[in-house]
């Protein structure tokens, strides 16, 4: 049976100090009475369910506290919103506050003030209600403690809110002391919480949030259970969950078919592991709190750690990433997953059922770190690894020079005449047909007649007369036009590409222009029609792929892509269509080519000639006199494409760029002088040219030059500084050298001297010390 060590007198203080703290609290009516929702005022419990979306971004306390006051339509009254008479405020502001949190989910109204509520705790701060159900005070917790809050008296656990709302709860101790319990949860309260303790009435006031209070006050009624527990230890867990290791082990417990027996005088357990007198408070940040017998709380503490608060061995981590050196991700993925596959097929051969085939494996390509995520097990992870070494290594590179030449001639000739009658006569005649143009139709006077001014035809043919010779005959209006005509074009393009490509990777160069191309028009109503542009481009873009076998022959695989506008910008207008027109020629092979060799493709690409003669029939054909009344033109045009391919091997250990660096920039100078004395043969002594075109600044060389053998002179600069200093070393080391052989010198010299003087010269001795003083100690006696 329990002593219970309360008196009647007792009972009557308990009373009067139960009435006490009622009326101190009876503006905050208690949050365990029927309908009401724990932790929120009852004048805020209407918006309870109201959807909330928290995302602060390093805001001020008091904009927090301004939103809630908007949400619920309350009025906070912060400490500093009343200033002394000095203007200074009477407390800390919230504004001083910044948070920054986001819930990445809808909260209800209610947790939201649960969720404001524990920033003002955070902050220091706590919210308290005052008379009015709809103003709330925000003061710092010391303020709060002491001021009037929700009071619960003995009342159970379950109904106190769990969350941070700042509560008063009075314990009432039964069974031992008020001061020694209190004296205990002195040490496990938080720092905000009050623990205050009543001897005469058996009773401890906890002030803190609703949350820790809920953790001391199971606390205090487990101590409260009998005479004090031996020991009391707090146990702070690592890997385990506090609240799942209570359970693991009061199980544990009822197996072993034990009945909690308290005390110091408790009879010891040795037929069961788990001591019954032992108890497991889980509280707040994941801390055990263990309460018994000093035996059984160390075979628990014992336990747990050996057993049950360790990390837990990982299983085989089926996910490897494996970085590239020298091979792209997405090949060898592609190889590797093909590889995986074999054996998969109900095709494969029963006779090699024994090779031993990979499971389910997973290869991804990532590209920006160049490696391959693969999951497999640990098997099939260490047979993939050779496979990868022997594809991911150092491949040499091929440096490919590429020579295009596009030569293009293009001759015309031709004779002209168009005449018509001098005179107005009865019967009047014109030929046609200038330079068998279609545009040259005959010229009409202005009554209509035959007897127009041939002259009009320069105007009409100006642009197709270009180099022409004419010859005219008529004064103020021309009845006779000659012409003759020679025109001669040749178009000469040369490409000089050079690209540098690892074995088996594409290479490619593209050069070009872009033209905006009237592609579409858009008319509304009598307006002005708008024209739609498109981007067209014409390049020339010369792609090859190399892939050297094992005797060093590279085979090449070339696509050279060729475009041309077919009209000029110069002569069609900007919004004719035809600007986008152009001419493709492609050329696409495949070939073997030894280290070093060049490979020519290409040639005639095309030849054409046409002639056309138009004339009066008869008259043409009378020799001299037919040419006045006839036309003829003859047009031969030749193309001619020639691609020179010249790959070359370059070892991985070789200074490839370096070397195609040099390499060009010794041909850039030399292009460079030949540029020069072409400049300098044309009109070298001309002063108004030197004057106003100044071709010293066009020429750009030096300025290119110095760029590219910026490095090399830096190198070398780097080299004389390293050969300066090699050699002061090495003056100054032949220096000690002649230093040291010239006291050699002195010094043979000295001995040889020493061993020539003669032999009865009397040596002086050298007397010791000790003598003298054994001397003079026999002469003072």
């Amino acid at each position: 049976m329990i002593k219970k060590f309360v008196h009647l007198p007792n009972l009557f203080k308990l009373g009067f100090f139960c009435l006490a703290i009622s009326v101190y609290a009876a503006d905050n009516t208690p949050l365990n009475t029927p309908n009401t929702i724990k932790g929120i005022p009852i004048a805020l419990q209407k918006l309870h369910d109201e959807q909330v979306n928290i995302n602060f971004n390093n805001a001020s306390l008091q904009n927090i506290a301004d939103e809630i006051s908007t949400l619920f339509n309350i009025t906070f009254l912060p400490d500093d919103a009343l200033k002394k008479t000095d203007g200074t405020p009477l407390g800390k502001g919230l504004a001083d506050h910044k948070v920054t949190f986001n819930t990445h989910r809808v909260l209800t109204a209610s947790e939201a003030l649960n969720l404001f509520k524990t920033f003002l705790e955070l902050a220091g701060f706590s919210m308290i209600a005052t008379y009015d159900p709809l103003v709330y005070r925000i003061t710092s917790i010391d303020n709060a403690n002491k001021s009037p809050l929700p009071t619960y008296i003995n009342s159970p656990i379950e109904s106190l809110p769990n969350n941070d709302t700042r509560i008063r709860y009075v314990l009432i101790i039964v069974n031992n002391s008020p001061k020694d319990i209190g004296a205990t949860l002195t040490k496990l309260k938080s720092k905000q919480a009050t623990i205050e303790s009543f001897d005469d009435l058996n009773a401890l006031v906890l002030t803190d949030r609703a949350y820790n209070v809920r953790g001391l006050v199971e606390i205090a009624r487990e101590l409260d259970t009998g005479n004090l527990p031996e020991t009391l230890s707090v146990m702070k867990l690592q890997e385990a969950d506090a609240d799942e290791v209570a359970k693991t082990i009061e199980n544990l417990k009822q197996k072993d078919g034990q009945r909690p027996q308290w005390g110091a005088a408790a009879q010891k357990q040795t037929l069961f592991y788990f001591p019954s007198d032992v108890k497991l408070i889980p509280s707040r940040n994941n801390t055990l709190i263990i309460l018994g017998g000093k035996e059984g709380v160390k075979r628990i503490e014992n336990f747990i750690s050996e057993h049950i608060d360790k990390k837990l061995k990982t299983n085989y981590n089926l996910l490897h990433v494996y970085p590239l050196n020298y091979a792209l991700a997405e090949p060898i993925a592609d190889i590797l997953t093909q590889v995986v596959q074999f054996g998969k097929t109900n095709g494969a051969d029963p006779n090699i059922s024994a090779t031993r085939y990979f499971s389910d494996v997973f290869i991804q390509a990532e590209k920006q770190s160049n490696s391959l995520i693969i999951r497999a097990n640990k098997e099939d992870f260490s047979m993939l690894q050779p496979i990868i070494l022997g594809l991911d290594i150092q491949q040499p590179q091929v440096a490919i020079e590429v020579l295009i030449v596009d030569l293009r001639l293009n001759k015309t000739r031709g004779l002209a005449s168009q005449v018509r009658s001098r005179s107005d006569k009865t019967i009047n005649w014109q030929t046609s047909g200038f330079f068998n143009n279609p545009a040259s139709v005959p010229q009409l006077a202005s009554d209509g007649s035959l007897l127009g001014n041939l002259l009009e035809l320069v105007k009409i043919l100006n642009v197709n007369l270009t180099g022409a010779t004419l010859l005219s005959l008529g004064k103020t209006s021309v009845w006779a036009l000659f012409g003759i005509l020679q025109q001669t074009t040749q178009s000469r393009v040369l490409s000089n590409p050079f690209l540098v490509s690892t074995n088996k990777y594409k290479a490619a160069v593209s050069l070009g222009t872009i033209r905006n191309v009237a592609t579409q028009s858009i008319s509304s109503g009598s307006g002005t029609p708008t024209q739609g542009f498109t981007q067209i481009s014409a390049e020339l873009r010369v792609t090859i792929i190399p892939q050297i076998n094992e005797f060093g022959i590279i085979n090449l695989n070339i696509e050279v892509l060729i475009e041309e506008f077919t009209q000029s910008e110069a002569n069609t207008a900007s919004t004719d269509p035809s600007l986008g027109n152009k001419e493709i020629r492609v050329v696409k092979t495949n070939a073997n080519v030894a280290d070093g060799e060049v490979l020519a493709l290409g040639g005639l690409i095309k030849s054409s000639s046409s002639s056309a003669i138009s004339g009066t029939p008869v008259l043409q054909r009378i020799p001299l006199i037919g040419r006045i009344f006839s036309n003829q033109s003859d047009e031969n045009d030749k193309e001619n494409l020639v691609i020179f391919i010249a790959p070359k091997i370059v070892q991985p250990q070789q200074k490839t760029s370096q070397y195609y660096t040099e390499n060009k920039a010794d041909f850039l100078e030399q292009q460079f002088a030949s540029f020069k004395r072409d400049d300098e043969g044309f009109q070298p002594n001309d002063p108004i040219r030197k004057w106003f075109f100044d071709p010293d600044k066009i020429n750009q060389s030096e300025q290119t030059l110095e760029f590219l053998y910026a490095t090399q002179t830096q190198k070398e600069a780097k080299k004389q500084a390293l050969e300066a200093a090699i050699e002061e070393e090495e003056k100054a080391t032949e220096k000690e050298k002649m230093e040291e052989e010239e006291t050699k010198k002195k010094e043979a010299q000295k001995a040889e001297k020493k061993s020539a003087e003669p032999l009865s010269t009397p040596v002086a001795k050298k007397k010791s010390p000790i003598m003298n003083v054994a001397t003079n100690k026999g002469q003072a006696s």
